[in-house]
């Protein structure tokens, strides 16, 4: 598989403020990021820090106060929401810490939304979404409801869903946040299965140092700025 010369995701002096008129609070200061193809990337740091907007802006669910955010090459400042839903349904997947799984339909279908949005077929989209959940272990789950499957059962799910439309990259909020030690493991077993066998793009958004040491490079942030560290 070659590797792209230019970064998946670009920031550049990308920063982030809250407040009316001037602002008040900056969650995100003059951020510079450059997620590569096959970057396996952790950014580490408290409550607070500016971890989830730093996410949000990455997978522009979000737009900074100020700098540039560029996708493949595209600058996104001028996007409307068409094209940044476009960008975000095609080229990132997103798993968060409290999965965002649709209550009323079950594993299979909740994979299948992305594709549905994408204009793939019911045949293609249910036999997809069948392969990703068994590649997953979750054969056996694929008609239950989210409040039938346990915690990890439902971020497999997630995962799938994030994998649906085969994204350049995946964003994980605080994927572990809610699950057990060892269900948690598990689920960063799958993280490095993904890495290494078949060569996604990750980069996971966490407060937890163990789960930080899965990744190949890791950023910390701290009171809105980002910086390299171990």
């Amino acid at each position: 598989m070659s590797k792209k010369e230019n970064p998946v995701i670009e920031l550049r002096d990308v920063q982030k403020c809250f407040g009316m008129g001037d602002c008040v609070f900056t969650a995100l200061k003059d951020a510079d990021l450059k997620v590569f193809d096959n970057d396996f990337i952790a950014v580490v740091g408290p409550s607070g820090s500016g971890k989830s907007t730093l996410l949000n802006m990455m997978g522009l669910l979000d737009e900074p106060t100020g700098g540039e955010i560029i996708i493949d090459g595209i600058k996104t400042a001028h996007m409307n929401s068409d094209q940044r839903a476009r960008v975000r349904r095609e080229r990132i997947g997103f798993v968060f810490q409290t999965f965002n799984l649709i209550q009323t339909l079950s594993s299979v279908e909740n994979v299948e939304v992305p594709m549905m949005i994408a204009g793939l077929s019911r045949e293609k989209r249910r036999k997809k979404a069948t392969k990703i959940l068994e590649d997953l272990g979750l054969g056996d789950k694929l008609d239950n409801l989210p409040s039938q499957l346990s915690g990890g059962q439902r971020q497999r799910v997630a995962i799938a869903r994030a994998l649906a439309n085969d994204p350049e990259v995946i964003l994980a909020d605080e994927p572990t946040g809610n699950l057990d030690s060892q269900t948690g493991k598990d689920v960063l077993d799958i993280f490095k299965k993904l890495h290494k066998e078949e060569g996604r793009t990750l980069v996971i958004i966490t407060h937890d140092e163990y789960v930080a040491r899965v990744a190949e490079k890791r950023l910390r942030i701290k009171d809105g700025v980002l910086h390299d560290g171990e």
